[in-house]
């Protein structure tokens, strides 16, 4: 087991994650049946290393580049809500994504309009879009904000 799981502080959750590993171990292993167990965990711990890289919400962003939306100055955007699965339906997934197929996403995780979604530059844009991303990786992130 990764030794940083710093995320889950129960022992229900250090049971679900023991017991997540193993079956994603099992899987690599029947996938692709000349893998070791070793080849194995190193695969799994890997990708466990990528939930550490999942921001805590809130999560504000300071925009590069302010702008105007009406009377109000927006220089920053703040992710209050964590990733759920209605905020996908809409999205294609594989090799034909579009930037737009994430500014609802964007939308629901941060309660900003659409309007000021389409709004951000380019660079602001980037960064939310790998806020979001984030939270494809498996595991569970730190939330401070949890929306019903």
């Amino acid at each position: 087991m990764h030794p940083d799981n710093s995320t889950l502080n129960t022992a229900e959750d250090q049971e679900l994650l023991t017991a997540r590993r193993e079956e994603a171990i099992s899987a690599l292993m029947n996938f692709r049946p000349t893998t070791t167990r070793e080849q194995a965990e190193s695969v799994v711990d890997g990708l466990s290393e990528d939930v550490k890289e999942r921001p805590e919400l809130p999560h504000v962003i300071t925009l590069e580049e302010s702008f105007n939306l009406g009377s109000e100055e927006k220089t920053t955007i703040t992710f209050r809500n964590r990733l759920q699965g209605g905020f996908l339906t809409h999205l294609t997934v594989g090799k034909d994504q579009k930037f737009g197929e994430f500014f609802p996403i964007i939308s629901k995780m941060t309660g900003e309009t659409l309007t000021t979604i389409e709004k951000l530059g380019f660079t602001d844009l980037q960064e939310c879009i790998s806020v979001v991303s984030s939270f494809f990786k498996s595991g569970r992130a730190k939330t401070g904000v949890h929306s019903k």
